[in-house]
C-alpha cells in the first residue's frame, strides 16, 4: 500500500519520510546497507545443547533477517540507538523533530498511540494494547 500511495519502494518511503526528515544517520531499512555500519548478528538457541546454563546454549542465526516481504513489519529496519531515541522522542514530542519542525500532524501521532488492539495480560510488566 505505502508503494501504492507514494509511487516509490517502501524503502525509499522509509528513507525518505522517516529517516531523513528526523536526521537519523545511522538508520537502514535495506538489509544489504547493514555492512556500511558494525552491526551485531542476532543468535538463537542451540537445539543441542544441554540447556541455558550450557556455553554451547546460543548459535548464531543462519537467517539474518525476514524475508523482504515481511520488511514493512519491521523485519528488515535497524538503527543506532541514537536514532531510535531520535525516533521515539519525535513521537513523544507530538510529532515535532529535533529542530522543531513539524514531521507529523499532532492528529496523526495521536491516531498511532491510540490502542487499537488489546492485548491478554501476561505480565503487570507488558503493555495491555497495540496502537
Amino acid at each position: 500500500m505505502v508503494e501504492v500511495v507514494t509511487g516509490t519502494t517502501w524503502f525509499d518511503a522509509i528513507e525518505e519520510r522517516i529517516f531523513k526528515p528526523l536526521g537519523m544517520n545511522h538508520a537502514i531499512c535495506r538489509p544489504m546497507d547493514v555492512l556500511r555500519y558494525r552491526a551485531a548478528i542476532g543468535h538463537i538457541p542451540n537445539p543441542e545443547s544441554s540447556g541455558p546454563d550450557s556455553p554451547d546454549y546460543w548459535q548464531q542465526t543462519q537467517q539474518l533477517y525476514l524475508s523482504l516481504g515481511q520488511a514493512p513489519a519491521g523485519a528488515t529496519i535497524t538503527m543506532s540507538a541514537r536514532d531510535l531515541i531520535t525516533f521515539a522522542r519525535a513521537h513523544m514530542d507530538r510529532g515535532l523533530t529535533q529542530n522543531g519542525e513539524r514531521w507529523l500532524s499532532e492528529t496523526a501521532v495521536a491516531q498511532m498511540q491510540k490502542p487499537q488492539i488489546e492485548m491478554p495480560s501476561l505480565s503487570s510488566v507488558t503493555t495491555s494494547s497495540w496502537g
